[in-house]
């Protein structure tokens, strides 16, 4: 048997797949380079996407105590402990959960009218957010406002909690979505997405309701992940829901 023949055969062998590896790398490289880019800017949108749908609320509640007599009067005010200098709006609800009648006086947004003529003992609950200051005050709610009493904290009341966390708004994500549609070029200038990139999301509610960008078919490879999230809604309650993000 020739060693010496076996052994150049086995040296050529091997530098076949070495060549080969070779090979396939190079042909690959350059699939795996883009993967991970596209993987990268998928995450990116997603962060962005939290940044500019995701707003902070404030929560405090209060209880009413017994026997508290209102002599008449259509509405009530209460401090809540929630003072800030920030222009925010407040949603008001009851104990069974619905939004009644109230407003906030300025500077400080600690004063909170609300108009209810019986509240004694009862529990109430107001949202404060920077995305509740554009709701317009109905004019019947505004006369029922008038003349409040003045309830004394311990003596009338008492604060349950006051809690505060950065969420996503359901307004705000609609605001994202009209935005991109009216103005993709510049939404995607805003994000720092590369041009050699597009995007493209969409918005499924609790009420598995989907609202989505423009998104025309591609036969590009799309990368896309579907994000849970929880949401606030028009009415301040607090929803699941999901944010699919797509790149390509």
């Amino acid at each position: 048997m020739d060693k010496r023949g076996s052994h150049i055969g086995i040296i050529i062998s091997f530098a076949i797949f070495v060549v080969f590896l070779v090979f396939l790398y190079i042909v690959i490289e350059p699939i795996i380079k883009i993967n991970k880019d596209k993987e990268l800017i998928l995450n990116y949108v997603k962060e962005e996407l939290i940044r500019e749908s995701s707003s902070e609320l404030i929560s405090a509640s209060f209880k009413i105590n017994d026997e508290v007599n209102l002599g008449g009067a259509s509405c009530f005010s209460v401090n809540s402990s929630v003072s800030t200098t920030k222009k925010v709006g407040i949603i008001t609800k009851n104990e069974s959960n619905s939004v009644i009648c109230s407003n906030i006086s300025s500077p400080n947004y600690d004063i909170v009218y609300i108009g209810e003529s019986n509240p004694s003992d009862k529990v109430y609950e107001v949202d404060y957010s920077l995305e509740f200051n554009n709701i317009s005050i109905e004019s019947s709610c505004v006369n029922l406002l008038q003349n409040c009493i003045r309830l004394v904290k311990d003596e009338n009341y008492s604060i349950g909690f006051v809690k505060k966390g950065s969420y996503f708004f359901e307004s705000k994500i609609i605001e994202v979505i009209k935005e991109y549609n009216s103005n993709y070029e510049s939404l995607k200038t805003k994000f720092s997405i590369p041009k050699s990139s597009e995007f493209a999301f969409s918005f499924v509610t609790q009420e598995n309701k989907e609202l989505g960008t423009k998104f025309e078919e591609t036969t590009t490879n799309i990368y896309s992940e579907k994000l849970p999230i929880l949401y606030i809604d028009t009415e301040a309650n607090l929803k699941s829901g999901f944010i699919v993000v797509k790149v390509w």
